[in-house]
């Protein structure tokens, strides 16, 4: 079975530069749940000239899982991604020192009704994640410090991380190749961000990543959705 895909909004990388000038994020978001992404993942950070208000736009207009990429390292980052209308809440493990001071954001971030998503890139920061409270791995195939991305990463920890873990490979995939690596390791999602901020042609380019689910009809009315945690 094909992981499900994660798609991404993001406007700019430290490593790769500019994606997009502009962003209209409730039409991405539309667009992306027409094509038959799983969930929406948007990258609010500084660095990568991500903007907070996305969020509250995103759920505006969408009741798929929302997965906010940050730097979350405070309490209030938790409560304002809850009140923006997250549902899972990316934490990275190599920001935190210990596992104790994981654990204490994981415990906020299922308290306030998300879900945390701890990504890994190294043998340390997987230790952590099998300390702390979660179900959700995301394995980020880049090095976060000088931006090299190494696909084996996904092929090391398929096998460590418990079975009744959801899990996510992300980073610098583009190719059906790429998506059938992933799905050989049984992964249950697949993150494209960069591939799909660049692309010109939505529907061609997840089509070619062999990712095409049976397309709904065009977007035409907008739903009030409240903060809820689904799936």
């Amino acid at each position: 079975m094909k992981p499900k895909l994660i798609a991404e909004i993001k406007k700019a990388s430290p490593f790769t530069g500019k994606l997009v000038e502009e962003i209209d994020i409730e039409s991405r978001v539309r667009e992306y749940e027409r094509l038959g992404a799983s969930r929406i993942s948007i990258v609010t950070a500084d660095k990568f000239e991500g903007k907070l208000e996305w969020l509250a736009q995103a759920r505006k207009v969408t009741n798929l899982p929302i997965l906010q990429k940050d730097f979350i390292t405070k309490r209030d980052q938790v409560h304002f991604a809850r009140d923006s209308g997250v549902s899972h809440l990316l934490l990275i493990a190599n920001l935190y020192p210990t596992v104790d001071a994981l654990d204490e954001l994981c415990f906020y971030t299922w308290k306030a009704g998300m879900k945390p998503v701890v990504e890994i890139n190294g043998n340390a920061d997987f230790n952590k994640a099998m300390a702390v409270d979660i179900n959700h791995v995301l394995v980020n195939s880049r090095n976060m410090t000088n931006g090299v991305v190494c696909h084996k990463l996904f092929e090391y920890f398929a096998p460590k991380i418990p079975i009744t873990y959801e899990t996510t490979a992300a980073s610098g995939i583009s190719t059906a190749a790429e998506i059938k690596t992933v799905t050989d390791l049984q992964y249950d999602y697949v993150l494209i961000g960069e591939a799909l901020m660049k692309s010109t042609n939505l529907q061609e380019t997840i089509k070619s990543l062999c990712l095409q689910k049976q397309l709904s009809k065009p977007w035409t009315k907008v739903s009030a959705i409240e903060s809820v945690m689904l799936n």
